[in-house]
């Protein structure tokens, strides 16, 4: 018996053999196919998810620029979003209460109106309202600043700061929600002087604003007019003010 087989038996037994090999590899190409096209697909719809989300938040997100005061008197401008902390110096908050403080106890006849508009801005509501009422016991701002900038012998108040003094926090529920109140005195010397600029008898006073004020919270802050931030970038609102003559003031007049 002859046991070769001829060229055409061979490569029939040949084909018959490679052939479940050849669609195994095709099954495990597929496989690897099929697998990078789930691949794929998935990415897909992780990169739109991701899209849609910072859409979303890019809908609701307002950046604001500050400008950041260092003790040296230089300064820095940077980004604030809503999801950062709220990073201040203590410098920036003393600036707020200068500023505060000349606008709300100087007076200037030709800029009372502006500056009563920017003591308004470090306000609570509360301080605001009695600050503008008009019903008895309501300070009424806006008449009083008419009155003075038309009265051509109305006396001129300037105010020199002294210094800060944040002793104390405090807990303090803010609409519902939990928060904190700073206590402060502001020291500060207050010199009025006639309409033609001299220093009035009794005229220079020794005063400290007895304060309790918090940071606005970093949604509200978000919500503010540019002009109104830059009036008060960091947000800072006096809850609470009280203000009295300086004890040492007293001391020193006993000791004339």
């Amino acid at each position: 018996m002859n046991a070769r087989l001829d060229d055409a038996e061979l490569q029939k037994v040949q084909a018959q053999t490679d052939k479940p090999k050849q669609n195994a590899q095709l099954r495990a190409e597929r496989n690897r196919w099929f697998v990078l096209c789930l691949f794929q697909v998935f990415a897909v719809i992780l990169a739109v998810a991701f899209a849609w989300y910072g859409f979303k938040k890019a809908e609701n997100n307002t950046e604001l620029v500050y400008v950041k005061l260092y003790p040296d008197g230089t300064s820095d401008v940077d980004n604030f979003t809503p999801d950062d902390e709220q990073l201040y110096f203590r410098s920036t908050i003393d600036q707020a209460f200068e500023t505060y403080i000349k606008s709300r106890y100087g007076q200037q006849p030709e800029t009372i109106k502006r500056d009563f508009g920017m003591a308004g801005v470090f306000m609570s509501q509360p301080m605001y309202n009695d600050f503008v009422s008009t019903q008895p016991g309501g300070f009424n701002a806006a008449q009083k600043a008419a009155d003075i900038s038309v009265n051509k012998n109305s006396d001129r108040i300037e105010i020199e700061w002294g210094f800060s003094d944040h002793y104390d926090k405090i807990p303090a529920v803010f609409d519902k929600k939990n928060g904190e109140v700073i206590r402060s005195n502001i020291y500060f010397t207050r010199i009025t002087k006639t309409a033609t600029g001299l220093v009035k008898p009794n005229g220079t006073e020794k005063l400290i604003l007895r304060a309790q004020w918090r940071l606005l919270p970093k949604k509200e802050l978000s919500s503010k007019k540019k002009t109104w931030l830059r009036v008060n970038p960091v947000g800072v609102e006096i809850v609470q003010a009280e203000l009295i003559e300086d004890p040492s003031s007293f001391t020193s007049a006993e000791a004339k």
